[in-house]
Formats: C-alpha cells, structure tokens, sequence
C-alpha cells in the first residue's frame, strides 16, 4: 500500500507561452526544462499548475488542483482518466472563475492489482469574444487496485501439541481506518499442505476478527500458514508447531554498549531471571577477553570474574580493568572488535547451571558521529536549512558537545561557526548569505578536543582517538527564470486546531511585485481542505495578525524588512466572499471540489 507507507507526489506544470524572466515566475522544479510538452502547442498566455497524487487507489475518491497564472478570464475545466481509449472516470465540465480550484474525481474499482492509465486535463476560454480553443495535458498515473492492507497476528509464535492456536486478522484502509468489509475465506495449512480449518464471510467488531484453532496431541510438527483473502487479496501468516520445553531461567548480561580505546575499566552487570520475570538467586563464573577480526588479529589475555551469590535481586557487577586487554596498542587488530563475556550461571536451590554470552560492546577510537541531515541541492538567494545530527558510538543522542562549522561556497567562506548539541544531539543551522550566482555549497564539521598532540620522536606504537568529522556537499537548483521559492521547516509538532506561521523566503526579478502565494496540504498522499492565508511581507519576528474587524485585503510594502537581502514572508488569515464582487480576494483558491469561491469553515 503505497499510500499508506509513504505518499508520492507528481507535480505537472507548464507555461505554455514562451517567456523571459521578466515574468515575474516565482515557482521552481529541481529538474531541468522539459524538452517538450504534450500540450496541443496552440500560444496560450494563461500558464498553469495541476497537482495530483501519483498513485490513485481505486474505490476511493482522488483530489486534483489546478493554478492558473496570467488568467484574464474564466475558463472552463474538464478531466478524465483513461485507460487507452476508455474512460475510466471523469469530472464533469467545471467553469473555473478564480485562479486556483480543486476538483473530486471518483477512482473506478480495477481487477487488476494495479494498472497504467492516462489523466487527460482540457481548459478552454468561455468567453465568446475570445477564441474557443483548447489545451490539453496528459500524464501517466497509476491506478492501485490495493486499498486495504492486511494484519494477521498470533497470540505466540511457537506452540506445542494441544494448545490453542489463537490470531486475529484486521484490514486497514488508505486512511489507516479498520475495513469493515467480511473477509471472504480463511484457512489454516499443516506443514504437508494439508487444509485443516476454514471460515468463510467473517466479520468482527469494529473490524477485529478473533478465531482459534485447538491442536490435536500428536499434530504434524512444522511450520503452519494462516491464508486470508479479502477483495481477492491473499495474505498469510505461518507459526511453528514443535515439542519444546522452556527454559527455566535466562541470563541477562549488561556491558557498556561501546568502550572507548582510551578506557582504563569499565562496569559489567549479570542477572539471572525465571521466564515470569521474578529474580534467581545464585552464583556465576564470568570469563571477559576482547575479539576481533583482520590480519593481525590476535588472542588477547584473559579476565576471569567469580560471584559466590548474587543476592535476592538475582543480578550483581563486577569490575573489569580493560587497560589489561592494551585496547590501544597497534599489535592488535580493531576492525570488528568486541568485548565477550562468557557466563556460567549456577541457580543456587537446584544447582541448574545455564550458559550465555554477549559481544554487543564495542571497542571504537570515534567518541562520537556527526552526519548531516540536509538537502543536496540548494536554492541560491534563499536560507539553506540543515541540521547535524550528534551521537555516541552506540547510535544514542550526544547532547552537550562543541561542534565547529563551516560553511564555504565556489565564491569563498560564508561563515565559520561553533555550536554546542543540545539534548536531542540534534543541531539546527541556517546559511543565509548565499550569493545568487553561487554554484556549490561545502560544509563541514567536526568536535573538536579529541585529537591527543603528536609524538615528537620514537615509533608511536598506540591507536589514538581523532577528533570526528564530516562533510556535506550542495549544488544549486535550476530554474528557468533565475526565481526561487523556499518553505522554511516547520520544527516540532502542531497541535489539532491551531493555527502555524510559515515563512516563505524567495527571489525575484522584480521584489516590489505583489505576488500571490497560493497553498496545498497533503496527508498521508491526499489533497486535503484547510483555511487560507493571505500572505503579508513582514519583519523576520513573527507576524501578528490583523485587528479584529478590520482585515487587511492587501499586503503591507511598508512593513517589509529585508533579511540578508531575502525578504520574510508570513500568512495572515483572510476570507473570501462568493462571487466576482468579493474584489482583492476573489483570487484566492477554493478547495472546495466544485471550484466555487465558499472557503471551508
């Protein structure tokens, strides 16, 4: 199901006029110009943008939007989705009067699990008095005929002759919502293939289907599958069925999860617990060495531990000098190295002894990782937001370390700059003073103090820590007309029901224009209704928003301020009245599929 796992878009845009940079375009693709275009090729000055999912889940209703730029009149809409020369579906003729609409198109249900099929967009002027031709956009989507995804689970994974196999199964729609639809047949095969159980048309509360399959004494032993069709889907699920026995406690062994080579001795926890959790008093033998792999691997000594009782708590620790295992010396390999701890534990009522070993510590000379979290390409003119993320060698938050960046373009150094991770490891960074004709962004950073001073003579014998470092490199993004538009991330959860500032930073040829921002929320891969915001050029703080009663149709010049030369953009809600005396804001989008003016409450 790919629109539960992971939403696609394909954005389909064209200015059909030839135009130069003048015009004013602010909108951007990161790819290059398209060669050429399905367009019937008729010189059309109302540019346009049409936004779709690119996988429509059949059954179910898709969400189409088109922008129009340069519209000097309206015009009527039509769309349909083909399959060669059939109409799959379509939406009927719709007479666009504002510059952005969304339309409803109901996807057809399909017998294949998916298919190819052609999404065909025709606008075309109403007005007499201008000519009655028409263009014509056509992409590729597909049609998914999976709408449902479906989880079969049972109570245990392993079961022994004459329990009771128990599972439930439950179909999730493309809006993460239970199908109450029956499934239309179940079985449960033994390992030779044999079907010993069926059920057909079931249905459960609230779409949760419970069943249970009690095993005979003497069943086959193996590997069962639990099969499953609904709207001609197949799922399985397999269990083993196998005579085992318990065992009667586990041993626990807890090192630290990574030993630097520079360490002296460290702490190893072991406890003994019964399968229901309870502790099991007794007494251990405890072996400790390091492993490791390559060319020059070689045995290390040996550390022995013994513990006569561990107390009623069941878990003891006991110290181990690692400096004795020379962690740094060069005659032993570190590729792969690993602390492994043998354990021998005896319980001390029956004297049942269990064995257990662990090699999940590892020996590293990297005290920390640095890795960017940041786009490969940038916008030039515009801030290039970034993070960089800081952990410790087990992959856990590195919080409270120097970090140093720099950040240098084809046209030199940008900045140089230290910054200390908070918490969450994570570190948040900005460039703004990138130059419009730069071609490259370099950044690096590294954690500086870790690096030891050099030897002044003799052979250095010793592995030493370095001071960790990364790199990250960007190239500029294409544009035809020289414009770029940026959304700056929006860090943090938002609450249901309020409201959230964006700041929008872009470059344009003409910065005095009074552009016209226009939005579209996705979730979970559909076009969704929400408020408007009508945008105003603001100082970089946050915008407030206007009086009540007395909004303000138009954006504020005056107030703009220019932040390293970009100017800051923020929304500021605004509402449209119906019809063409609605004057300023009769241009604002509706989301309404109708393509009406109503805005939704």
């Amino acid at each position: 199901m790919a629109r539960i796992f992971g939403p696609i878009l394909v954005i389909l845009a064209s200015l059909l006029a030839s135009r130069g940079t003048d015009a004013g375009t602010i909108a951007t693709t990161e790819s290059p110009p398209p060669e050429s275009s399905s367009s019937s090729g008729i010189d059309f000055d109302t540019g346009y943008l049409v936004i779709v999912p690119k996988v429509f889940v059949a059954e179910t209703t898709e969400t189409i939007c088109i922008t129009l730029q340069n519209m000097t009149g309206p015009l009527e809409v039509a769309i349909r989705l083909m399959d060669n020369t059939t109409v799959l579906s379509k939406v009927p003729l719709q007479f666009m009067e504002f510059r952005m609409a969304c339309y409803e198109m109901q996807v057809p249900a399909i017998e294949e699990e998916s298919i190819e099929a052609t999404l065909v967009i025709k606008m075309r002027r109403t007005l007499v008095t201008q000519e009655g031709f028409e263009v014509v956009e056509k992409r590729l989507v597909t049609i998914s005929g999976v709408n449902t995804e479906m989880f079969i689970e049972t109570d245990k994974p392993v079961y022994k002759p004459g329990q009771t196999v128990k599972f439930r199964i439950i179909n999730i729609n493309q809006d993460l919502k239970p199908d109450l639809l029956p499934v239309s047949k179940i079985w449960i095969e033994s390992p030779n293939g044999v079907r010993m159980q069926q059920w057909r048309n079931q249905e459960g509360s609230d779409g949760l289907i419970d069943l249970e399959l009690p095993m005979t004494p003497d069943p086959v032993l193996g590997t069962w599958t639990i099969n499953a069709v609904h709207k001609g889907r197949k799922s399985s699920k397999t269990f083993e069925v196998d005579e085992y026995v318990l065992p009667k406690f586990e041993i626990i062994i807890t090192p630290p999860p990574f030993i630097m080579i520079n360490a002296t001795n460290i702490t190893v926890k072991v406890c003994g617990r019964y399968t229901y959790g309870q502790p099991v008093r007794g007494f251990f033998n405890a072996r400790v060495t390091v492993k490791s792999e390559g060319w020059n691997s070689r045995e290390r000594r040996t550390i022995n531990r013994r513990i006569e009782d561990t107390g009623p708590s069941g878990c003891s620790e006991f110290p181990v000098d690692v400096w004795r295992f020379e962690l740094n010396s060069t005659d032993f390999s570190l590729w792969n190295a690993r602390l492994s701890v043998d354990v021998e534990y005896t319980e001390a009522s029956t004297g049942v002894m269990l064995t257990a070993t662990s090699e999940s510590s590892k020996i590293t000379r990297d005290a920390l990782k640095l890795q960017f979290d940041a786009p490969n390409i940038f916008k030039p003119g515009v801030p290039y937001y970034g993070k960089i993320l800081v952990t410790y060698p087990d992959g856990s938050p590195a919080g409270d370390r120097l970090i140093s960046l720099s950040c240098n373009s084809d046209q030199g150094k940008i900045f140089e700059r230290n910054f200390t991770s908070p918490d969450t490891g994570a570190i948040e960074f900005v460039v703004t003073d990138i130059n419009i004709t730069a071609t490259s962004l370099n950044l690096y950073a590294f954690a500086p103090g870790f690096t030891p001073p050099p030897v002044s003579f003799g052979r250095n014998r010793a592995y030493t820590l370095h001071d960790p470092a990364t790199s990250h490199y960007a190239r500029p993004q294409y544009s035809p007309t020289g414009s770029f538009l940026q959304l700056a991330p929006i860090r943090g959860m938002a609450a249901v029901g309020s409201e959230q500032t964006l700041r929008i930073d872009y470059t344009a040829n003409d910065p005095e224009e009074n552009f016209r921002f226009r939005f579209v929320v996705m979730s979970r891969g559909n076009i969704i209704p929400t408020r408007f915001y009508r945008p105003n050029k603001r100082p970089r703080r946050e915008a407030e928003g206007p009086p009540e009663g007395s909004p303000s149709d138009e954006p504020s010049a005056p107030d703009m301020e220019s932040v390293d030369g970009v100017p800051s953009v923020d929304g500021v809600p605004s509402f449209a009245e119906e019809g063409p005396s609605a004057g300023a804001a009769s241009d604002l989008p509706s989301m309404l599929p109708s393509g009406g003016s109503n805005l939704p409450s």
